[in-house]
């Protein structure tokens, strides 16, 4: 009895309990809801494994970029609540710099009719690593070099794209 409690304790964010055929316990489960219909991801937990499963039901839907960043956000809330102590974007951007800044840097491409592709390619980065970035949602933000690098590809001084990044966090 006791060695069934013990395997069944719930981690806090557990919401449902995964049983085998037979019925018995085998882990833990929890689903997190995405803004795309067709799918969802799940945070699992058994004796020898913790995984996060993402379940897609129509592939022939295809899949937006802003899909694809929504995607993202509850991966990220995904692994965050697997280990409270992972760090999310919010623990550094306290005061809304880093989204100023991504808001910014997106602005700037757009203006350029530029896409996260030539802009990822042009600061170095992966296009993933851009979106996720110039979201805010990154645990890191542009670097200085990467701010110069868009200032110059905007054909503005570094001075004036700080200054729009301002203009931006207010």
């Amino acid at each position: 009895m006791t060695a069934t409690a013990v395997l069944t304790r719930c981690p806090a964010w557990c919401t449902e309990h995964v049983n085998d055929i037979d019925g018995s316990f085998l882990g833990h489960a929890h689903k997190l809801s995405t803004d795309i219909e067709t799918a969802c991801v799940y945070l699992n937990q058994s004796d020898d494994a913790r995984f996060i499963d993402i379940q897609v039901a129509d592939l022939d839907m295809g899949f937006t970029p802003e899909h694809v960043v929504q995607l993202i956000d509850v991966l990220v809330r995904a692994v965050w609540m697997f280990d409270p102590e992972f760090e999310y974007a919010a623990d550094h951007d306290t005061d809304g710099l880093w989204a100023a800044i991504g808001k910014t840097v997106r602005q700037a491409f757009a203006d350029a009719s530029s896409n996260q592709f030539d802009a990822a390619m042009l600061l170095g980065i992966s296009q993933p690593e851009f979106s996720i970035i110039s979201r805010g949602m990154g645990v890191r933000t542009f670097t200085l070099r990467e701010l110069a690098a868009v200032a110059d590809f905007a054909g503005i001084t570094l001075t004036e794209l700080v200054s729009d990044i301002e203009r931006n966090r207010r």
